[in-house]
């Protein structure tokens, strides 16, 4: 049962309560989404006006501690943690990271919905054929990005953990618990952004 008032309060998480290791799958590190977090909130806007519900962000894969994102061509105050999140500019772009995360293609759908937003049906998230369009295609998601927040679009999760893992075990567990906890965790986020605005 979910509480009535919205809260960070571990009693009345749901999702910390959930038995990940009963089921047999390895639970996220707090460094990991303490970073989901930092992503997210470096790219809030001051004031949302369109709240975005995802599923969740893709859970933490082996190694992902060690790497890096390059800020120095970030504006000011983002995190370096690496994590696979649409928020985090090295998901896709492994090249601005320290060492190359595995399996990191990146949400192309999540950037092409992102582009419609700040521009129209036709902005989407430019593709790259040759080593020189990454540059064009990073200032592209940061100037959607800067275009959403400033149109006060922003994007959460409706699970705290990530639902997305490359082993069977871990999608199978994943669609029961998504399946069990999704629409009240929807509710949950939707009546938490709406009591922090």
């Amino acid at each position: 049962m979910l509480p009535t008032s919205a809260t960070n309060d571990e009693e009345h998480d749901p999702v910390k309560q959930w038995p990940s290791p009963q089921l047999g799958v390895e639970a996220e590190s707090d460094a990991y989404l303490g970073a989901v977090h930092d992503w997210r909130q470096a790219w809030r806007p001051e004031r949302v006006s369109v709240l975005l519900v995802a599923e969740s962000h893709v859970a933490e894969h082996r190694g992902d501690d060690e790497i890096r994102v390059e800020t120095g061509s970030l504006p000011a105050n983002m995190p370096d943690r690496f994590v696979r999140l649409v928020y985090c500019l090295g998901y896709g772009e492994s090249w601005i990271c320290n060492q190359a995360p595995h399996k990191s293609g990146g949400t192309w759908q999540f950037w092409d919905l992102f582009g419609a937003l700040a521009g129209g049906l036709d902005n989407k998230m430019p593709r790259v054929r040759r080593r020189a369009d990454r540059q064009l295609r990073l200032a592209w998601k940061l100037e959607t990005l800067n275009a959403l927040k400033i149109r006060g679009v922003w994007l959460v999760d409706a699970s705290r953990d990530g639902t997305r893992r490359e082993t069977i075990q871990r999608r199978s567990c994943c669609r029961a618990r998504q399946h069990r906890i999704s629409g009240p965790l929807t509710r949950a986020a939707m009546l938490t952004a709406a009591v922090r605005w």
